[in-house]
C-alpha cells in the first residue's frame, strides 16, 4: 500500500480522511484550489498526540542554548524557529531514517516509499531543547560559538502553554535514544505506531532532548489519490517536485515569549559587560526578564 499523506505525518498510523492534505492548523474541512489544500486558519493550542512520549514531569527545567543573534530573533519575531527534518539532517545525517525497516515488495514500492521518507523530511519541523535541573558545560560549548552566548531556561509546561495563539500544531516528545542494530519497535510502539523523529542514535544521549513539532502540507495533490496516498512515483520524480517550497530550510511558529521563558542564562565564558547588553535589548523589544549569569562562572565556595 502507498504511504498516505496524513497530517501529522511524522505520526505513523491510521487517520481520519476528512484530515488528509490539510494544511496545519485547520479546523475544518478544507477545500482544493488549484490542486492545492485551502483552509481558514484559527488559533490551536498545543496538542498531546499518542505517537508523542511527553516529560512526565511538567516542571522540568528546560534549556535551549544559542548566540546572542537567535536570542534576538526569538525577542523580535515572538516565535520560535523550527528547522525542517531535512535542515536537521545536515548535521546528522541518520536524521529522521526509519528505526525499523519496513518490508517491501518491488521496485515500485521500494521507489515510492523512498520518495515518501524524503518528502516528509520537508513537510515536519521541530524545534529542539535540552531538559536538565542544572547547567551543562558540553551544550555551552556545543551550541554557542565563541563567548557572547545565553540560555534560555524555560519548563515543560512553559512549552507547552507557550503557543496558545498560534495556527500551528504543536506537539511535545522526549527524544529516545536506541541502537538500530538492537532495536525490534516493541518499546516504541503506541495504538499509532511511533515517530522516526523521535529517535536517534545512542551517541546523542548526552543531549537529553525534548522537542516540539509541527507539521505543512503543502505539496502539489496530482501526485496523491483521492484518498491522500502518495501515487507510484513516475521514473525519475523527486520530492522537490512534490513539494511548493521545496527549498524551505524550516517555519516560524508564534509564541508566547513571556510566558515561555522563565529567564536568561548568560554563557559563563560571556565577558563581564555582556550581561547588560542582553538586558538592555531585550528591554528596547518589550520584555522585561531575568538574566542572571551562569552558575558555572560564579567563584568556588574556598575563594569567595
Amino acid at each position: 500500500m502507498s504511504p498516505r499523506l496524513s497530517p501529522p505525518s511524522f505520526a505513523r498510523g491510521p487517520k481520519s480522511i476528512s484530515n488528509v492534505s490539510a494544511p496545519s492548523g485547520c479546523l475544518s474541512k478544507t477545500r482544493l484550489t488549484k490542486g492545492v489544500a485551502k483552509c481558514h486558519l484559527l488559533p490551536m493550542p498545543y496538542q498531546t498526540h499518542p505517537a508523542f512520549i511527553e516529560p512526565h514531569d511538567r516542571t522540568a527545567r528546560l534549556w535551549r542554548y544559542m548566540d546572542l543573534p537567535r536570542l534576538l530573533s526569538v525577542l523580535d519575531k515572538r516565535a520560535l524557529f523550527f528547522p525542517s527534518i531535512a535542515t536537521l539532517s545536515e548535521a546528522d545525517p541518520y536524521e529522521g531514517e526509519p528505526a525499523l525497516i519496513p518490508i517491501v515488495r518491488g521496485a515500485d514500492e521500494t521507489r515510492t516509499l523512498r520518495l515518501k521518507s524524503e518528502l516528509f523530511k520537508h513537510l515536519n519541523f521541530f524545534n529542539c531543547w535540552h531538559m536538565n535541573d542544572s547547567e551543562s558545560d558540553a551544550m555551552w560549548k556545543i551550541y554557542v560559538k565563541g563567548s557572547e552566548g545565553v540560555a534560555i531556561q524555560s519548563t515543560v509546561t512553559r512549552l507547552m502553554t507557550c503557543f496558545v495563539n498560534t495556527t500551528d500544531t504543536v506537539y511535545m516528545g522526549e527524544i529516545k535514544y536506541i541502537d538500530h542494530h538492537k532495536f525490534n519497535g516493541t518499546s516504541a510502539a503506541t495504538p499509532f505506531g511511533f515517530s522516526d523523529y523521535l529517535f536517534k542514535r545512542l551517541a546523542f544521549a548526552h543531549e537529553r532532548e525534548v522537542r516540539v513539532g509541527t507539521f505543512r502540507s503543502d505539496v502539489r495533490m496530482e501526485f496523491f489519490d483521492d484518498i491522500g496516498l502518495l501515487k507510484t512515483p513516475a521514473l525519475g520524480v523527486t520530492a522537490a517536485d512534490i513539494l511548493l517550497s521545496p527549498g524551505r530550510k524550516g517555519v516560524y511558529v508564534d509564541a508566547d515569549i513571556p510566558v515561555l521563558i522563565d529567564r536568561v542564562v548568560v554563557s559563563p565564558f560571556s565577558p563581564t559587560w555582556f550581561s547588560d547588553l542582553v538586558i538592555s535589548l531585550s528591554k528596547k523589544l518589550g520584555y522585561i526578564f531575568e538574566v542572571v549569569p551562569s552558575e558555572m562562572s560564579r567563584p568556588s565556595p574556598l575563594y569567595r
